[in-house]
């Protein structure tokens, strides 16, 4: 399995993941960030880490969150589309099951740095603009940013699918679009809806919405949840690969 994440992350060092990551973290703290310095003066002192969180985390998780993943997946997979190397690997006997989980893998651990930069950036931000951060504020808004890492590996696996269902670049991107603006609507209908929904899974995590911790039975269902859409997203996408007579 490690020679599979190897030649996976070989393919992807010239594609540039971490500068589009960076794109749209940085375009969703200037938002979020813009709209907090101009509401500041009607804010409660004590609420500022928590409001600044809310307006930088709640544009990037629901919305930037999931189109970034599709075009990243777009990105990895779309390559073995266009050049028909999925027949290829076939034909020598790779495992298909091993090289659509390295890439899952790869492309996770590139989500996972940029959660760290878009933490780094909000810390900063929030230096800069002089927020008065209590004890503990650092290590809460680390763990959001890590559990929007693990809600981002089922869209992950989700867009993965798409992307070798549909062999298209731009059609996964335009499915992850719509579902993150559907997911934007579904919040003023039912939070018990958003809390399964897939292209969500960023906002749910990042608590960017209730800006709160997650309570214990919360946690378990949002792993349960999680790890049931990123098997179902592997399992599609091998079973389809397998079924595809090219």
């Amino acid at each position: 399995m490690f020679n599979y994440i190897t030649v996976e992350f070989k393919k992807t060092k010239k594609n540039y993941l971490l500068l589009i990551g960076l794109f749209f973290v940085a375009f969703s703290l200037f938002i979020g960030t813009g709209i907090f310095v101009m509401n500041r003066d009607v804010l409660n002192e004590g609420t500022l880490p928590l409001v600044l969180w809310g307006q930088s985390a709640f544009y990037y998780s629901q919305i930037f969150f999931p189109i970034m993943i599709a075009i990243l997946c777009s990105v990895v997979v779309g390559v073995e589309n266009r050049n028909k190397n999925w027949q290829r690997m076939k034909a020598n006997g790779a495992s298909i099951g091993r090289i659509v989980l390295s890439k899952i893998i790869i492309l996770s651990i590139y989500v996972l740095l940029i959660q760290f930069i878009f933490y780094t950036l909000f810390m900063c931000i929030g230096k800069f603009v002089d927020i008065p951060f209590e004890k503990g504020d650092e290590v809460k808004f680390l763990l959001w940013t890590i559990l929007g890492w693990l809600g981002g590996t089922s869209i992950i696996s989700i867009q993965v699918f798409f992307n070798i269902r549909t062999e298209s670049f731009t059609k996964p991107i335009g499915i992850a679009t719509a579902g993150a603006f559907v997911g934007f609507f579904i919040i003023f209908i039912s939070q018990d809806l958003l809390r399964i929904y897939p292209y969500s899974q960023g906002t749910v995590a990042m608590r960017s919405r209730v800006l709160m911790p997650m309570q214990g039975i919360d946690l378990i269902l949002f792993i349960i949840i999680n790890l049931v859409m990123f098997l179902v997203g592997h399992l599609f996408s091998v079973r389809t690969l397998k079924r595809r007579s090219y």
